[in-house]
């Protein structure tokens, strides 16, 4: 199938999958720490107070907790529908017919670089069969400078293309030149110290007239610079044709990867403002700052790393510096939400790894020609840096997961979720470094990403669901307290003012009986009075049957 349908629907498969993990993750005391479990033993004592007596054990209240806890299964069945819609239409409306007239038989590669490997008489001994496409890294044929070169030798007798004639190279990770008998054709990205990586770009080039040869004496290479775990050439569609279909083809394959990367960004989006949602409704501790930071930067990598940008003409040598940055800032913050969450101090390990992880991130925004000065006792270049803001990712996402599996173990009901959501871009890197064939050309990093944000989605709103519940737990409690003081100082005034009123009344009608004065008439009215407003008083005070 064309990788434009399978963008598309991929990713309307996954929301299915998220959709039913979120319905299995929403269950009551999913959340609850060992910790709470007395606190909660006492809230539901008051749960058997009966509403007259305790106010605020209403219908309402117990509506407000039930809609709270289905918040995040009710965002990702709305993520599902819109997405289902859209997935038919994009993925209807980008699969063009394959353009591919002549498809290449073999290829060979090179890791390394020499200019000369792009003329086409040049000797082909110690180059290695490979699939194309496919990731060179997973086909063993890695290079340490990240350079390798693709060679194909393709026969046109026969075929006249009237100035027409093209070759689409599908997606390349990250960078590429090629040459058609050596004459420049094409690139996309930037190979050098101003490295700018193109890996969603769906290559097509035109091949000039006067470039192409009669016979079988054609050759078609490509320099290739990568600094993503997969490597080269690693999805179609591959092959010579019109250059005029071949384009409409690439374009179709565009804008679906466009699609894609426009409901992932949404997607992240709908859960910043799901966390701008939770604090300014109480939520205002570290757990959900951090959450709320971690998918501001991780959407703006994902922004700046798009295709909308590139198309654009704005992914810049410094736009993608600060991808590099912000991808090494990411994992400084989850670890930080991560130790809000799970509680508990951040350990000494964990804190060298955030540093570490944090100096990269700012050496990644220093110019070429400023890193090249600071390092050159070290002969680094920038590749390197990149390569080391991959190793501390890496680093820091172990000691996520590690952490959230010590709190399993230790009986955080949460912590297996955390583990597992944390292994998922791990699990992505890997199936990216190996897997031969990216399908559809969908990075599966970005795919573990997005799962990882939907299971820690519910790590933020359990904390509101159970501060939630406790606060009103507390508020009943309160009310009952207040019930029962107000019944304490009803019966205290009764036995102690009230009697003293009464006897006194009674002593006065006595009085009254025997000396007849208008004075001891009125002090009897005014005690009467008196006694009335305290029993209008202690009426007050008594709880409502």
């Amino acid at each position: 199938m064309n990788p434009a349908v399978n963008i598309p629907r991929g990713l309307f498969a996954l929301l299915l999958l998220t959709t039913a993990i979120t319905k299995l993750l929403d269950m009551p005391g999913f959340y609850k720490h060992p910790a709470q479990t007395a606190g909660l033993k006492n809230q539901a004592k008051l749960k058997t107070m009966r509403p007259a007596e305790n106010p605020a054990h209403t219908p309402a209240s117990s509506g407000m907790i039930r809609r709270a806890r289905s918040i995040p299964s009710r965002l990702a069945f709305i993520a599902l529908i819109v997405f289902g819609l859209i997935a038919q239409i994009a993925g209807g409306a980008a699969a063009p017919h394959d353009a591919q007239e002549i498809v290449f038989t073999s290829w060979l590669f090179h890791a390394g670089d020499n200019p000369q490997w792009r003329k086409p008489g040049i000797d082909e001994t110690g180059w290695h069969p490979i699939e194309v496409p496919g990731n060179w890294q997973a086909q063993g044929l890695g290079s340490a400078s990240g350079l390798g070169w693709y060679r194909a030798h393709v026969n046109l007798d026969g075929q006249d293309y009237g100035g027409d004639l093209g070759v689409s190279l599908g997606r390349i990770f990250d960078a590429d030149q090629a040459f058609f008998n050596g004459v420049p054709i094409g690139s996309e990205g930037k190979i050098g110290a101003q490295m700018i990586a193109a890996q969603d770009k769906t290559r097509t080039y035109l091949i000039p007239p006067e470039a192409i040869r009669a016979g079988d004496g054609n050759v078609l290479a490509v320099r290739v610079k990568n600094i993503h775990p997969a490597a080269g050439i690693v999805s179609g569609p591959i092959g010579l044709g019109s250059y005029s279909m071949l384009s409409m083809e690439a374009d179709g394959i565009d804008s679906s990867v466009k699609v894609f990367q426009g409901m992932i960004i949404g997607l992240f989006l709908v859960l910043i403002l799901f966390s701008i949602f939770l604090y300014l409704n109480g939520l205002r501790d570290k757990t959900n700052v951090y959450f709320g930071l971690f998918l501001i930067v991780i959407t703006a990598a994902t922004f700046l790393d798009s295709l909308y940008l590139y198309d654009l003409g704005l992914k810049t040598a410094l736009v993608q510096r600060m991808v590099y940055a912000l991808q090494c800032a990411a994992p400084i913050v989850l670890l930080l939400f991560v130790a809000t969450v799970i509680g508990g101090r951040v350990t000494t390990s964990e804190k060298a790894g955030m540093l570490i992880t944090a100096l990269l991130a700012c050496l990644s925004l220093i110019s070429p020609i400023r890193f090249e000065l600071l390092t050159r006792p070290l002969a680094l270049e920038q590749v390197d840096l990149v390569r080391a803001n991959a190793w501390g990712t890496l680093a820091i996402g172990v000691m996520i997961a590690a952490r959230g599996l010590l709190s399993a173990l230790r009986g955080f009901k949460g912590g297996l979720t955390i583990a597992i959501a944390a292994s998922l871009p791990l699990l992505g890197g890997l199936l990216s470094q190996y897997s031969r064939l990216l399908a559809g050309g969908v990075d599966p990093i970005l795919i573990g990403i997005v799962l990882m944000i939907l299971l820690f989605l519910f790590a933020v709103a359990g904390r509101f669901f159970d501060l939630t519940q406790r606060l009103q737990g507390l508020t009943r409690h309160l009310t009952n307290v207040q019930a029962m003081e107000r019944e304490r100082l009803s019966r205290e005034l009764h036995d102690s003012l009230g009697q003293t009123l009464v006897s006194f009344q009674l002593n006065l009608k006595l009085a009254g009986e025997q000396v007849k004065h208008p004075l001891l008439t009125n002090m009897l009215a005014e005690v009467s009075a008196s006694i009335r407003r305290l029993d209008d008083t202690l009426q007050g005070l008594r709880p409502t049957e």
